[in-house]
């Protein structure tokens, strides 16, 4: 009996190394990255130390050092983990590992302002406690793409766990307003006119989320000219203008949309993205979207009658 307790001691003893060996040979080498500056006259490179301890940062201005950030995680970092001003003076830091630390805020180098999970989760019951408590944010911000790693302006949005948007501003880290990204959107009878000509709207109406007016896409975009198509698969609506200078890509319940240029294919070079603080959402069997958010993008005005509950749009050339 003890022999063959002890065999299972060693047997057990035996598959516990080989996992710790396993996944100690998983443990992926962090390497050197870079992000650029929209004019290139800027970089920030990021380079882990020689024992993989710890990391460090450099900003440089047409090869000028600038300034330095020291001991920084190594572990699961790459440039998503990273967002930064226009001038590169502010950088936001989400770290990918540790228990408590959400965002860190840095102002030339130095440490500005740390927020704590605790801080933007109210329910911390809703953040799974395992190696980390990384995943404390929902969908937004999404993985970045195109040029989305550099604010074009010096604020941000994330979204909790609990659907709960924040903005933030990027050179302060202060919390500037917060909202539900679920909040009931509710009818509300909203008359809405394109250079003087009413909008009809017969089996599903405006509704109001947020202070966010939505209405349904079909209806406004092909009173512009638009040609709209639905693409269920990718629960993707396409807007293509009328002359095909460019066209509108919307996925229901994303936080941003794609503005496309003529391409073989979505590249940086061709394609912008924005985002919303409302998502598009279907609501009685129709697509309905924040609708000032994208058309004044493309180049269109509108103005809210509040007296009279009604969208003016006008014409202001895409």
């Amino acid at each position: 009996m003890k022999k063959t307790i002890f065999a299972m001691f060693i047997c057990s003893l035996f598959i516990f190394t080989n996992l710790v060996q396993v996944n100690a040979d998983s443990f992926i080498t962090p390497e050197q990255f870079e992000v650029w500056s929209d004019d290139e006259t800027m970089v920030f490179r990021w380079t882990p130390d020689p024992n993989f301890r710890a990391a460090h940062a450099r900003v440089y201005r047409d090869s000028e050092l600038l300034y330095r950030m020291d001991n920084l995680p190594i572990m699961g970092v790459s440039a998503n983990n990273f967002f930064f001003s226009q001038n590169f003076r502010h950088i936001t830091f989400f770290p990918t590992t540790g228990f408590y630390v959400a965002i860190k805020f840095y102002t030339d180098g130095e440490l500005a302002k740390t927020h704590y999970i605790s801080d933007l989760v109210r329910d911390m019951n809703r953040v799974g406690r395992s190696v980390t408590m990384s995943f404390w944010r929902g969908v937004f911000p999404q993985t970045r793409v195109f040029s989305e790693h550099i604010a074009e302006y010096d604020t941000m949005r994330i979204i909790t766990v609990e659907r709960i948007v924040y903005e933030l501003d990027l050179t302060s880290g202060e919390i500037l307003g917060y909202w539900n990204y679920d909040s009931v959107p509710v009818t509300r009878d909203i008359t809405v006119k394109i250079n003087g000509y009413e909008i009809e709207f017969l089996d599903q109406l405006p509704m109001i989320q947020n202070d966010r007016i939505l209405v349904p896409v079909r209806n406004v975009f092909e009173t512009l000219g638009f040609r709209v198509e639905w693409h269920e698969d990718m629960q993707t609506v396409f807007l293509y203008e009328a002359d095909d200078a460019f066209h509108i890509e919307i996925q229901i319940g994303m936080p941003s949309f794609l503005v496309v240029r003529p391409g073989s294919e979505v590249t940086y070079s061709n394609a912008s993205v924005h985002m919303l603080d409302i998502p598009a959402q279907i609501i009685g069997a129709r697509t309905l979207l924040p609708l000032r958010a994208v058309l004044e993008v493309v180049g269109y005005q509108l103005d809210w009658d509040g007296a009279r509950s009604m969208v003016l749009i006008s014409y202001g050339g895409a």
